[in-house]
């Protein structure tokens, strides 16, 4: 939820690939495999330098205080500045951060409160703004895969009410000069410890939050290059006791001293060399993960991110990083449909179209390296089978594939639909292990005129279990483990539009329906719907919605309304349907006379930011598309940025990986000039703009272009 009041990086992008503008974020990896990146500010180098200068160039033997290098930076939300968001820069122990208030020095570096927030599970948009999210669940200390023992963040936060600025409801009194003698395992579970690795005692008590720090830590911030008066803006005031805690350092368990502070979480190894006994965590890597969901230590490695882009029988393959291209596989006919999952696979529709219809089938191929194409089994009744939707679970081991079938109608020059079917498919890993090829049936009928009836909307839960079919007068929900059906009670002559599933609630999804199609503007209402007791509870409503977008986080709530050449106006809710703000949209970014338009592009990885594209025509071919960066918080306009040109169109921008958003430009020249289609790559804030490709060609289907992250191996 919303408590109170985009990530974008500039990186620099090589390579030659393969019409677009994708805006791009970096992601960084672990010390060991990251790719490193120049500082994006001297404040941040001079930051480093009074640190860590010293370590990188062999003068001193002691642990980083920040690490070798940055690993990405990006622009995040943040409500007190001019512009809606700061500058900030990660490394492996921390971010430092510009916040460039009103009358601040614009080059003050401040450290983030990184611990505080995985701790709390509150991340913070602001002075006083925070969103909740869960806990981090991160091991704090040892290999990144940890230890089934090794306490998380959120296991720090005993008491479950710790608030980022405020004394932990569990903390103690003055300790000072007793011994550290407790351990901390998952769960929150504290136990004495007998026998101690090494007596460490507690040397001072800091009434601000409640805490003692031990003295093997006061005394590390007594020493060079911090001192008494230069620690606390580094480290924050303490969260936590310290306690002893088991980790997995290079495969064995052994028990360290670990102590929580508000910006980083230092380690205490008796058995270490001088120098490196008190270490710092990779808090920067671990809030990296828990902020934008992107694990640093898997064979996914952020910067794996891979443009696919069909090219008439060939699937392509390029990276965003180099110049290693290659082709996936080829098929028999021409790629009309792809949809990637999140484990490096991606389901093809390739097929042509006759005067019988249009005749598809469907295939699956392996992302990582070439290879064929391998034929998905459609239900054996299925004739001329089109897709009308592709979802994947979050885990990327269950595809739902649902498909019309139709009849041949030579005489009427037309294939007539039929029917809707859906087929599941189950992966390991590149392997198809099963086939639901007869979890189908006759779900929406189509007219005799080929008239579509239903289904309006096609929805899978993240899990992977349930499926939702919407249209006129019924929403049906598959259970696809058990197999059965039900139907979803809802008000006479209604009609669904859009069905979000929610992804803090397991089987709630959020659904757009009208009870009034008749109407020239009916009113559209926006409800949650419980799958499991029938229950539609409203959380607005209003004329005109032309879009319903739940944030990754499932706490807010984005609705788009207006057409035409009318306003069009974002507003956001939190789940609970209370208002959050609304904005007018500049439509003059896409200027020109005519009809004008905006759609939703999708959300920031974090639930900061929400991005739309918008789009109108005018005369003689001139068309303008703008594109909006939207917080939620506040409501602010965080970017926009306007393409124009003539018979000029465009595929609306995609997000599709933590910061990546890809907008397909596609122009028609006048008389015999041949096609324009560009791909770019290009950071949010317009610097760093590399072409990928250009060509006049029409055989790249700018519409599928798409960036995924894709494993190295398998």
């Amino acid at each position: 939820m919303l408590i109170q009041n985009p990530n974008w990086v500039k990186r620099r992008v090589g390579g030659t690939l393969l019409a677009v503008i994708l805006l791009v974020q970096i992601s960084g990896v672990a010390v060991t495999s990251a790719q490193a990146e120049d500082f994006v500010s001297n404040a941040f180098q001079n930051q480093w330098n009074s640190t860590d200068a010293d370590i990188a160039s062999g003068k001193v033997a002691r642990t980083f205080f920040w690490g070798p290098q940055a690993f990405a930076h990006t622009q995040e939300v943040y409500s007190e500045t001019v512009t809606g968001t700061r500058e900030v820069q990660y490394f492996d122990k921390g971010r430092m951060e510009l916040t460039k208030r009103p009358n601040q020095d614009p080059n003050a570096v401040t450290n983030g409160l990184l611990v505080s927030e995985m701790v709390s599970g509150q991340m913070q948009l602001g002075d006083n703004t925070f969103v909740q999210r869960p806990f981090s669940d991160i091991p704090v200390a040892g290999d990144p895969e940890g230890s089934p023992d090794t306490p998380t963040y959120g296991d720090f936060n005993r008491s479950g009410l710790l608030k980022p600025g405020s004394p932990d409801s569990s903390s103690y009194g003055d300790r000072t000069g007793g011994l550290v003698d407790q351990t901390l395992a998952r769960n929150s579970t504290v136990l004495p410890l007998r026998p101690l690795p090494t007596n460490v005692k507690y040397a001072k008590y800091i009434p601000n939050t409640h805490h003692n720090i031990a003295d093997v830590f006061y005394n590390f911030f007594l020493a060079a290059p911090l001192g008494e008066d230069k620690w606390l803006p580094v480290m924050g005031f303490p969260i936590s006791e310290a306690y002893w805690i088991t980790a997995t350092v290079a495969g064995k368990n052994q028990l360290v001293l670990a102590q929580m502070f508000e910006r980083r979480a230092l380690t205490y190894t008796p058995g270490n060399p001088s120098g490196f006994q008190v270490e710092m965590a990779n808090v920067g890597q671990h809030y990296y993960q828990w902020r934008y969901g992107t694990n640093l230590h898997s064979d996914t490695l952020p910067g794996n991110y891979r443009l696919l882009l069909p090219q008439g029988k060939s699937l392509v393959s390029s990276s965003i990083y180099s110049k290693e291209n290659f082709k996936v596989a080829d098929a028999p006919q021409f790629i009309n449909g792809l949809w990637p999952s999140s484990n490096g696979l991606a389901i093809v529709e390739a097929g042509y179209s006759n005067v019988n219809g249009y005749n598809a089938a469907l295939y699956f191929a392996d992302l990582t390296k070439p290879g064929q194409f391998k034929e998905l089994p459609l239900n054996p009744g299925v004739q001329k089978p089109s897709v009308e939707a592709v979802n994947w679970s979050r885990d990327g081991s269950r595809a739902v594939v649902t498909y019309t079938s139709q009849t041949p109608a030579p005489t009427l020059g037309y294939s007539m639909y039929e029917k809707t079917v859906v087929s599941v498919y189950y992966f390991d890993g590149p392997n198809l292990v099963k086939t639901l090829t007869n979890f189908d049936g006759v779900f929406y009928t189509y007219s005799p005129n080929g008239v579509k009836v239903g289904p309006q909307t096609i929805s899978l839960s993240h899990d992977g279990r349930y499926l939702v079919l919407g249209g006129s007068g019924k929403l049906i929900v598959l259970n696809l483990v058990s197999r059965s059906q039900a139907s979803i009670n809802l008000p006479a002559n209604t009609s669904v539009y859009r069905a979000v599933w929610m992804d803090n609630i397991f089987s709630t999804l959020m659904v757009e329906y009208s009870t009034d199609t008749s109407a020239n503007n009916p009113i559209h209402k926006i409800a949650l719907v419980d799958i499991t007791d029938d229950k539609l509870i409203e959380r607005g409503s209003g004329e005109n919605i032309s879009g319903l977008s739940v944030s990754p986080d499932g706490n807010i709530l984005a609705i788009l309304s207006g057409s035409g050449t009318d306003k069009i106006v974002l507003s956001f809710r939190n789940i609970n349907g209370q208002e959050l703000g609304a904005i007018n949209l500049p439509v003059t970014v896409a200027s020109y006379s005519g009809i004008v338009g905006a759609s939703f592009v999708g959300w920031a990885a974090d639930s900061s930011y929400l991005a739309l594209g918008s789009r109108s025509g005018g005369p003689a071919g001139s068309t303008a598309i703008g594109f909006f960066l939207v917080s939620p918080i506040g409501s602010k306009i965080l970017n926009a940025s306007r393409y124009t040109g003539d018979y000029l169109r465009s595929d609306v921008h995609k997000v599709v990986a933590p910061y990546y958003i890809v907008n397909t430009i596609d122009q028609d020249y006048p008389v015999d000039n041949g096609k324009l289609q560009k791909v770019s790559v290009q950071n949010v804030d317009g610097s760093n703009t590399v072409t990928l490709f250009e060509v006049n060609n029409r055989i790249y289907k700018l519409d599928q272009a798409q960036v995924v992250q894709v494993p190295l191996t398998r």
